[in-house]
């Protein structure tokens, strides 16, 4: 949480705390890069406007960093017209006005973190069968390691590929792209990552591509769901 306001950090803190995520708390746009340097995190929430460093630079310089996937939310008490639309072209994901509604953070947090109830039977089932990877690997945790490494340092070029794709209005190419993702996916038992790019992939086939566009922040989301499944089970 990034705020330089003590009362706003305050009453943040404990309505995060309240729904059961552990969060750490910095007073500037500069202090939150260096955090997630130094930690990793499941999602930014962004005061817009603090000294030093703003949250619009601090999320156009996480986007442009190894963090560009972060889900970054937008908590800022400007609730007027065009500025939803600011806080998204500088590149954050959300947008929460102030004063912070405790059932509007849940549904922001939900939307774009895997809960704290959730993440035990998400983990196993949905986003990561640590099962059904290893005993396709012979058990061999050690490969299936090195396979799974492998697997979170390409995706983010996939990603970038899908993009290209879209950036050219090539819906079946961005089509013949995410079927190579969901290949990927299905191979290091990434469920929820491969019904995503099962989507991609058919809207892409069908020449939909404002569908396609629409489902590359959820893939980017899930893949992010991955890689915390993954710390919280041993894996990264």
């Amino acid at each position: 949480m990034a705020d330089d306001n003590p009362t706003n950090l305050m009453v943040i803190m404990a309505q995060l705390a309240k729904l059961g995520y552990g969060a750490d708390s910095v007073v500037n746009g500069g202090e939150a890069l260096a955090a997630l340097d130094r930690e990793a995190y499941s999602l930014v929430l962004m005061d817009c406007q603090m000294p030093v460093m703003d949250g619009y630079e601090a999320t156009r310089r996480i986007r442009a960093s190894r963090h560009r996937e972060m889900p970054v939310i937008a908590v800022t008490a400007h609730a007027m017209a065009g500025d939803r639309e600011k806080c998204l072209n500088a590149g954050m994901s959300d947008y929460l006005a102030k004063p912070v509604e405790l059932h509007r953070l849940a549904e922001i947090l939900s939307r774009w973190t895997v809960t704290p109830a959730s993440q035990g039977l998400r983990s196993s089932i949905e986003i990561f069968d640590e099962r059904a990877l290893l005993e396709r690997l012979m058990n061999d945790r050690q490969l299936a390691t090195k396979v799974m490494q492998g697997f979170l340092s390409d995706f983010p070029r996939q990603l970038d590929q899908l993009g290209r794709k879209i950036a050219e209005s090539d819906a079946l190419g961005a089509g013949l792209q995410a079927h190579a993702m969901k290949g990927a996916a299905a191979t290091v038992a990434a469920g929820g990552l491969r019904a995503v790019a099962l989507e991609i992939e058919q809207a892409g086939r069908a020449g939909a591509l404002p569908r396609v566009i629409e489902l590359i922040p959820v893939a980017a989301r899930e893949f992010h769901h991955l890689q915390t499944a993954l710390r919280h089970s041993g894996w990264a």
